[in-house]
């Protein structure tokens, strides 16, 4: 064979590939291999959670204690064993941190004084868990917290959507979409009794 019918043949196959990639990427616009999504909306478990959230009835019906208070200490992160040490297989929800409040006013159940709310995430050591609905509670936040008695603890009902932040005469909750934000403090009291 000589050098130019070598090239030749070379050029046909370069040539007969690239026709055939192209081919095959069209066919695929024209024959999808999945159905495609119905054109409605479809509602999932998820989906339904986070509309319910939003409403304060929702949240008071599923909660044990609604308190009015203040934070006055935010403790360090540890791990969930006995002893507060890393276990030695790690799993979902393993790192958490506590903060006190100070409850002012029971707007609905039985407590204390004092309530110390269990919270997922933080940081112990090297090893960090962020959970996306988690609150950021700082010393002197002052809020509206909803609450659910879990075994031994108690935490948050709804995470972040359970606590609404005061400001003024409004009660924020800072992770919601703007439409559900803010409420006036009046309305979030009444909607509690």
């Amino acid at each position: 064979m000589t050098q130019n019918n070598i090239t030749n043949s070379k050029t046909v196959l370069y040539t007969f590939l690239l026709v055939l990639g192209i081919l095959i990427g069209l066919s695929a616009s024209f024959f999808p291999t999945q159905p495609s999504e119905p054109d409605r909306p479809v509602a999932s478990q998820e989906r339904i959670w986070q509309e319910q959230i939003w409403n304060t009835s929702y949240l008071r019906q599923n909660s044990d204690i609604v308190v009015k208070g203040t934070v006055t200490e935010v403790h360090e992160a540890r791990w969930n064993t006995e002893d507060g040490k890393r276990p030695k297989e790690i799993t979902e929800h393993e790192i958490f941190h506590t903060a006190d409040i100070k409850v002012e006013n029971t707007l609905m159940g039985d407590t204390k004084d004092q309530i110390t709310l269990r919270i997922s995430g933080g940081t112990v050591g090297n090893l960090s868990m962020n959970a996306e609905d988690a609150p950021t509670l700082v010393e002197g936040d002052q809020a509206i917290f909803f609450i659910e008695k879990e075994d031994n603890h108690y935490e948050l009902f709804g995470a972040a959507h359970g606590v609404f932040y005061l400001s003024g005469d409004k009660a924020v909750r800072r992770k919601a979409p703007a439409k559900y934000r803010s409420v006036n403090l009046d309305q979030l009291r009444d909607s509690i009794k």
